[in-house]
């Protein structure tokens, strides 16, 4: 059975309410519309939300919405999803329900929907139809319009970046495709202080991410410690008794195709980058013809050799 085919075999009755406070379609809507509408983070001080790519004009930005047991999805067509531990147990197209997998995680959503509720003030009805919809489409025309580029950050990032930076020396950015599909993160603050910002780009998944986003940490400690940048060919330890990375630099094609809000955040491209690689089982990194999938599909961003 296809994607396509499970979801028809799936699709159950509309959106059923009768004033119950669990309805996972109520709490997935109002937990994403506070997501939009206000600065909500995690517990770590991390956004929640992060955009996943640009927005076609007069379509919604979609967007994953990260809480960690929980994640819910909002795509371009106002479909909403809920992922629980990476299977998807909730989906809800503006029509419809077409799936709807009950079990704990239910009440996990109505009690983040009651947080964000008792922080934000309350949601309104599903009575409003979607007009919370076309609000946030037209935001993202009026941004169309601009030229901007919308990406993996929440409303208030540059605030937020600022905050970190000022506190832990650096802020990262993370920018999310479908699970398996090429992920990657990068630094912001790096070049206050006169260093080339981080970048890792890496095999789509939420273990990943993680892993990669402690990497840029540590990274950007090290560098930061000893005052210079890595060399070109470096290898760095960055945790005990794990690969090393190599470093390599990168060249304008990172600053334009992946790491493109330094720019926006400092008003300038005059800075430097450096990719971290990550190898193989067999210790081989991309650009080895040699290494194994998935890194061997890996870009490899710096200069080629002469």
């Amino acid at each position: 059975m296809n994607r396509k085919q499970r979801r028809a075999s799936a699709k159950t009755a509309g959106h059923n309410h009768d004033g119950d406070n669990l309805c996972p379609g109520c709490n997935a809507k109002a937990v994403i519309r506070h997501c939009l509408d206000n600065k909500v983070t995690a517990a770590d001080g991390e956004p929640v939300m992060y955009h996943l790519g640009t927005a076609r004009e007069g379509e919604l930005p979609p967007a994953i919405f990260d809480f960690g047991l929980l994640a819910l999805g909002l795509d371009s067509s106002a479909t909403i999803t809920v992922s629980s531990y990476g299977d998807e147990v909730f989906r809800m197209t503006p029509e419809q329900v077409e799936v709807d997998k009950r079990g704990p995680w239910v009440k996990t959503l109505a009690a983040i929907k009651a947080d964000l509720d008792a922080k934000f003030g309350r949601i309104g009805t599903h009575k409003e139809d979607h007009a919370w919809v076309k609000e946030h489409k037209a935001k993202s025309a009026a941004a169309h319009k601009k030229n901007e580029r919308i990406e993996c950050q929440g409303p208030h990032w540059e605030d937020d970046a600022r905050e970190h930076i000022a506190d832990r020396g650096q802020f990262i950015l993370a920018v999310f495709d479908e699970p398996g599909e090429t992920w990657f993160s990068y630094t912001i603050g790096n070049r206050e202080k006169g260093l080339p910002e981080l970048l890792i780009v890496y095999p789509g998944a939420k273990d990943n991410y993680h892993t990669c986003g402690s990497a840029l940490n540590r990274a950007g400690e090290m560098q930061r410690e000893r005052g210079r940048g890595f060399e070109h060919g470096e290898l760095v330890t960055l945790q005990e008794g794990k690969p090393s990375v190599l470093m390599v630099d990168a060249t304008a094609r990172a600053k334009a195709d992946y790491t493109f809000q330094v720019e926006r955040y400092y008003g300038t491209d005059d800075y430097q980058v450096r990719q971290l690689l990550y190898p193989d089982k067999a210790g081989r990194y991309p650009g080895d013809p040699l290494c194994a999938e998935p890194y061997a599909s890996l870009p490899v961003l710096s200069p080629p050799a002469n």
